[in-house]
């Protein structure tokens, strides 16, 4: 963790990239915004890589397949030592070493969905801001990036030890709502998945003020509420 770094220590972050990669664990200090602007967070394994915003790796990652290969390479696994999730429940509890790096584990997986996910909005912000309807590789793209949310989080919700991340289920909700809107013949599908993973979210936020307070939350609620 750097810490608080500060615009003037920036030019030796840069001259330790020209060989080097830099990693942050546990994230900035949350009074300083001295990196905005300067530098992009990129998920690797349960740390992140330091990226200046106009580097060159950042526009190699400008595809999902690329995003998908490379953290996907970086990622922890280790499924098969874990216990089942009902053990994991009675032996660690919230608070135990054991427990916290059970839910990080899940949590750098969950990452690469959320990559692949703000990839695929920005995508199709893009298509719809644009004149002609002609489907290309972005439409494409942004499907697949999709699909592959789904299977990740869907993952993460399954095996996860409870409580599962609100924010998970909202994710998960979105990842169908779009696919519900590229694919007719299982938009009904896509559909009933988004609303199940959305009631889940709501059903949450009814029993915690602080999933309440979270930005989509009133919108997601009245879907489900009013689902046709």
């Amino acid at each position: 963790n750097f810490g608080r770094i500060k615009l003037g220590s920036m030019p030796s972050i840069d001259g330790n990239q020209a060989s080097n990669d830099i990693f942050l664990a546990g994230g900035w200090h949350d009074d300083d915004d001295s990196t905005e602007g300067f530098y992009k967070e990129q998920p690797f394994g349960i740390a992140d890589r330091i990226l200046r915003v106009d580097s060159t790796v950042n526009r190699k990652r400008r595809r999902p397949r690329c995003i998908y290969k490379e953290m996907r390479a970086s990622l922890p696994n280790m499924t098969d030592a874990l216990p089942p999730k009902s053990i994991v429940e009675l032996k660690y509890p919230e608070g135990r070493w054991e427990r916290v790096a059970i839910k990080d584990y899940y949590a750098a997986h969950h990452r690469l969905a959320f990559e692949l996910l703000t990839w695929g909005l920005d995508a199709a912000k893009e298509l719809d801001e644009r004149k002609d309807n002609e489907p290309d590789d972005t439409t494409a793209d942004s499907e697949w990036a999709f699909k592959r949310c789904v299977e990740i989080i869907s993952w993460c919700v399954s095996e996860h030890p409870k409580p599962v991340p609100s924010f998970y289920w909202r994710n998960l909700g979105i990842c169908y709502q779009q696919l519900g809107g590229r694919n007719e013949s299982l938009s009904r599908e896509h559909h009933s998945n988004m609303l199940s993973a959305w009631t889940r979210y709501v059903d949450l936020g009814r029993r915690k003020q602080a999933v309440r307070m979270e930005y989509g939350y009133d919108a997601i609620a009245r879907v489900v509420a009013a689902p046709y």
